[in-house]
Order: C-alpha cells, then sequence, then structure tokens
C-alpha cells in the first residue's frame, strides 16, 4: 500500500468545532508516519470516504490545520458524516474488507501487548491497512484493501509508528488473524 503517495486518515472520531455546526475536527491518525509529509500536500485527487457499508466522495471542503502540542490535523467543513469509524484516502479503488475480532503475534517474543492497543493503532500491510484496537479486553481491526479478499493468512503488517517497513531491522512484525477470539498469543510458555 503506498502510503507516502495516498492519503488514508483513520478517523475514529470527531468534534463538532464551537460557532461552527458545519466544521468537525476529525479525531484519528494518518497510515504515514513522515513528519515532513503533510496530509494534503500527497494528493491534488478528490477525497473518499469509506465506512464500513458505502464509499461516497467527500462534497465538503478539508483543510489541514496545526494544532499547538498535537501537531497537524484535519478539518472537514460542509459534509455531514454517517458515522464513525471511517477512512477518509484519496485511493477511491480501496474498500472496507473487514471488521471484527482478531488475534495477534508478533515476530519479538519481547512484546509487551499489556496496553498495546487501548486506542486505535495503524498497521500497514503489503495488501491493507487497518486500525487495530482493543474492545471489552478483546483485539478487533477495522481493514481496508483494494481487493475483496487478501491473500495472506495471517495478515502481515506493521505499525508505521514503530518501524519503517517490513525492512526495518528493528521493527516489529504483525501476523493479525482474522475472527479469532484470542487475544494474542502468550510466548512464556515458547
Amino acid at each position: 500500500m503506498d502510503t507516502v503517495n495516498n492519503l488514508y486518515y483513520y478517523v475514529a472520531g470527531f468534534v463538532v468545532m464551537q460557532n461552527s455546526e458545519e466544521t468537525i475536527r476529525l479525531q484519528g491518525f494518518d497510515f504515514c508516519d513522515d513528519p515532513k509529509t503533510r496530509f494534503l500536500d500527497r494528493t491534488s485527487r478528490p477525497l473518499w470516504i469509506i465506512d464500513h457499508d458505502l464509499s461516497y466522495p467527500v462534497n465538503g471542503r478539508v483543510v489541514e490545520y496545526h494544532q499547538q502540542r498535537i501537531g497537524w490535523n484535519l478539518r472537514l467543513t460542509g459534509q455531514p458524516i454517517r458515522k464513525t469509524p471511517f477512512l477518509l484516502t484519496s485511493d477511491s479503488t480501496i474498500r472496507h474488507i473487514y471488521s471484527g475480532p482478531v488475534s495477534i503475534d508478533t515476530d519479538q517474543s519481547s512484546f509487551d501487548f499489556t496496553d498495546a492497543f487501548e486506542q486505535p493503532v495503524p498497521l500497514c500491510g503489503r495488501e491493507w491497512i487497518g486500525a487495530v484496537h482493543r474492545i471489552n479486553g478483546q483485539l478487533s481491526v477495522d481493514a481496508f484493501s483494494p481487493y475483496r479478499e487478501v491473500s495472506e493468512d495471517p495478515l502481515e503488517g506493521f505499525c508505521p509508528w514503530w518501524s519503517e517497513d517490513f525492512q526495518d531491522p528493528d521493527g516489529v512484525i504483525f501476523k493479525v488473524t482474522i475472527g479469532s477470539s484470542v487475544r494474542h498469543h502468550d510466548h512464556s510458555n515458547d
């Protein structure tokens, strides 16, 4: 997935801006973790909202703004939001492919799952992107891909906050198994 040249912004929530019923501040994250690359500089193509049920073009205006102590973020004006979460993207081929429980393992037995994924965390795969989070103690993912079905099983991905890419020698590679009721693999018995 080309997260440098396409905008993939996962929206977990939003706040209606004070004194403006039409402007909302999007709460989420970008799948590209290059601090030199701003959101809207990466694309001049139309933007799309991809939720669990529908894909539709953004009819409003998306603007980038800087918030002190938080960094760059996005505001959306003139576009009603049906529900969250959703993906804001410049990639018109991408679709929602799965939301639900997963089990997760890593290639590093020392990875601490204790506090991981309390807030949504981005994972980037070769054919997919997703946001992993913990809901009532269970790991869950919202996954998106340009393909109806992803060929990997389990899905492999890296978090752009913790790894540069699949070749990062110090990176953590996550293995995500769809539909499992297992919270994560316990390496303590290995």
